[in-house]
């Protein structure tokens, strides 16, 4: 024989299987598989599972006679069985020529005992037979077993009875299974058996006619189990079973009250209904409840655990929507009702506006509250608090529209309708801001920022008309002042040293300065005519300011005397940067850099590589520097200026301006060769060597880009539009544009 092995996936199913052979008269198969060939021929074998019978694969399997057999035999030669009692086996063994062949199996008389193809002799009746064993692949050679069928030993009970009860049916010796039902107070009961041989109730050896010990009862409704069992002096054995079950009893299976540590049942509850639902918040982990029965010999119980009536139950987690909860009384008489509560989350909440948002400030003196522009809305994210300069702390009291939203102001869980832990805030000149974020119950975050500005927050702007606009309010609000005269005076650039001393320069060589931060603003003698358009100070000594024709002046005492040079070159420069007081570039319209070593004194021509105009520069440091200009020009040295690579990442858009806020992170504003077309920024976090774009604004190019740290920056677009970021650009804000004005260049001192 062959053992066939078949796997059913996954390995935690079910791996019952139903063995079929399509041709059982050539090769049969048995429940565990075995092989055994009767036949010469293929064969499809078939095993499928049986959970799910439609679930099988098939192998083909060829029996093949062996031409020559030499010998059978069949072990044993006798055998004694008796009639209904356990089955017998034989076995054959069959040589052919060089190896082992298989044997089939016959009976003399089915009627008094049976044999199967494996060789299992069943006895039926008392009598005789021969089992016939033949080899296959040859009738002639076969052997026999000589099986003797006894009648069945006597191993039954003559009498069986109990102390309390009547059995069911009435006892018959062949019949082995009864019931009996006792009184409910009935606690205990004794068996009495009579009959020959070796007697035992529940295990334990019991005399002939004699009452076995006290068997306990346990109440309904839980049946006891006796088994009786009669062994024979031949070890024939035979076991009688008598189920035992206390009736009557209280009956009352029903409950007074069932409460849910949360919400309200539907309906409402009444003990004659079983069914009720129940909605609880998303937020809901667990619930218990508290049910009480009507008679107190009731015993309770809640999806299987067993609860003390009128007490809550341990906590039932909800790990799935809808859940279904079981209460199940159980009465003294056994009899039992089941309450079924089908539990239901709502829906997750989005919800992460707020409501409304108050606050505090201290300052030395006392405090105050906090007053917001604008007030707050559902729509605007952005709020500013104008703050003195002697504030130290603040505190916001933020409340939730949804109740079931969370907070975290600067960081930190606060309270719907409580104040934050106190925040406390930076000197002057610098400004804060504080993250507030809502997170809906779903998961979605909203975060506002909360902008403290101090008298500090100053910035400035330059138009085409010879004016500078001053803001002391982060840019929400602007004061324009004449400067130059004439109605075709052009401020072209401004820089500022520290936050008091300012540069502009102009037209027609103008330079102006000022020293009490842009109140006033009073012409310098820069030696030169020709229109300055770009100005630099590496340090606040040193400044360098360059224009058309190459020409360039410089200073050395803070703005104070300027010294007029020049380059020779036909084009005019647009743009300049300094690394250090020593080393800087200025690039031209014509796309030729210059560089000098020496603080400007003389300068040295580069080759770029590009005839496209620069419109600005930055370097990291005298080595690594980034130009760029008209249609996307991008170039980048690491070498001083030795070579310039050209970067891919502007596409086809002119690019205006270029900054960085490290050795590795830079960002560029530039935009389509268009008024109103759409601008971009792109991003560096290798230094310059790749840019991706992270913002667009669609209707306006992007002229000028400052960053004031390395989370803040602003962009200047077109009129006086001022787009800025406080999140190292993954979000761009819009300021409004209250000037309606032609702004050139812009700057401010700090935030």
């Amino acid at each position: 024989t062959t053992r066939l092995q078949a796997e059913v996936l996954p390995p935690d199913a079910d791996q019952g299987l139903l063995w079929t052979s399509l041709s059982p008269g050539t090769i049969s198969v048995d429940s565990s598989g075995n092989l055994r060939g009767l036949a010469e021929g293929a064969v499809s074998i078939v095993a499928a599972s049986k959970a799910d019978p439609s679930l099988k694969d098939t192998l083909s399997v060829k029996a093949a006679v062996p031409s020559a057999v030499s010998s059978i035999t069949i072990s044993p030669k006798t055998m004694q069985l008796y009639a209904g009692g356990d089955a017998g086996k034989v076995t054959a063994t069959v040589v052919f020529t060089g190896q082992a062949g298989g044997a089939n199996f016959t009976t003399s008389n089915k009627d008094i005992a049976d044999v199967g193809v494996d060789g299992k002799v069943t006895p039926i009746a008392a009598g005789s037979v021969i089992i016939i064993a033949h080899a296959l692949g040859s009738s002639a050679l076969a052997d026999t077993c000589k099986v003797t069928v006894s009648p069945m030993p006597l191993s039954a009970l003559s009498d069986l009875s109990l102390s309390k009860g009547t059995l069911t049916p009435k006892f018959a010796a062949g019949t082995l299974a009864y019931t009996a039902s006792v009184p409910y107070e009935t606690a205990s009961l004794t068996v009495t058996a009579t009959g020959a041989g070796s007697l035992s109730v529940n295990q334990e050896p019991v005399v002939s006619a004699n009452a076995s010990g006290p068997i306990a009862l346990l109440p309904a409704p839980s049946e006891n189990i006796v088994k009786v069992a009669v062994q024979a002096l031949n070890s024939h054995k035979n076991t009688y079973t008598i189920t035992v079950k206390r009736e009557g009893g209280d009956s009352n299976a029903t409950l007074t009250s069932l409460s849910p540590s949360i919400g309200s049942l539907a309906p409402i509850f009444v003990g004659t209904s079983t069914a009720y639902t129940l909605s609880v918040p998303f937020s809901t982990a667990s619930i218990a409840f508290t049910a009480k029965a009507a008679s107190t010999l009731s015993t309770l119980a809640m999806n299987g655990v067993a609860v003390v009536s009128g007490n809550a139950s341990a906590p039932i987690v909800l790990n799935v929507s809808p859940k279904k909860i079981d209460v199940v009384v159980t009465a003294q008489s056994g009899a039992k009702k089941t309450y079924s509560v089908t539990v239901t989350k709502a829906a997750a909440s989005a919800e992460n506006a707020l409501k409304n948002l108050t606050g505090s400030v201290s300052v030395p003196a006392g405090g105050g509250s906090l007053t917001f522009k604008p007030a707050i809305n559902p729509t605007d994210s952005i709020y500013t608090v104008e703050l003195g300069n002697t504030a130290t702390e603040v505190k916001l009291t933020p409340i939730a529209k949804d109740s079931t939203a969370t907070i975290t102001v600067n960081g930190k869980p606060t309270t719907s309708g409580a104040a934050s832990a106190g925040i406390a805030l930076m000197a002057p000149p610098a400004n804060n801001q504080v993250p507030l974020v809502v997170t809906a119950e779903n998961g979605n975050a909203r975060t506002y920022w909360i902008r403290f500005r101090r008298t500090q927050d100053v910035g400035f702007m330059i138009d085409f008309e010879g004016g500078i606009a001053k803001t002391e309010d982060g840019g929400d609000t602007w004061t324009m002042k004449k400067v130059l005269p004439g109605s075709n005076s052009v401020f072209n650039d401004i820089t500022f040293t520290d936050v008091n001393t300012g540069f502009a320069t102009g037209f027609l060589g103008e330079i102006y300065r000022t020293i009490d931060r842009g109140e006033t603003w009073l012409p310098m003698t820069s030696g030169v005519s020709q229109s300055l358009y770009a100005i630099n100070f590496p340090d606040k000594n040193t400044g360098i300011a360059v224009g058309y024709d190459g020409v360039v002046t410089r200073t050395g005492d803070g703005g104070t005397t300027w010294t007029a040079g020049a380059v020779a070159t036909l084009e005019y420069f647009s743009c300049v940067h300094f690394p250090d007081a020593s080393t800087g570039y200025a690039g031209s319209i014509g796309g030729v850099i210059y560089k000098t070593i020496n603080g400007g004194a003389s300068w040295t021509a580069l080759v770029s590589g590009v005839t496209e105009p620069l419109y600005s520069m930055w370097f990291t440091s005298a080595q690594t520097g980034v130009a760029v200009g008209w249609g996307g020009t991008l170039i980048r040295t690491t070498n001083g200026g030795a070579t310039w690579t050209p970067v891919t990442g502007g596409g086809t858009n002119n690019l205006n301006s270029v900054t960085f806020t490290s050795a590795s992170v830079g960002y560029i504003a530039g935009g389509e060769n268009m008024s109103g077309g759409t601008g971009i920024v792109l991003k560096t976090t290798n230094g310059g060597a790749s840019w991706t774009t992270q913002y667009t604004k669609t209707g306006s190019r992007l002229n000028r880009i400052q960053f004031l740290d390395a989370n803040r920056g602003i962009i200047l677009g077109d009129g006086s539009l001022l787009v800025e970021t406080r999140n190292a650009g993954v979000d761009w804000i819009e300021h409004a544009d209250n000037l309606n004005l032609r702004i050139h260049a812009f700057r401010f001192l700090s935030y």
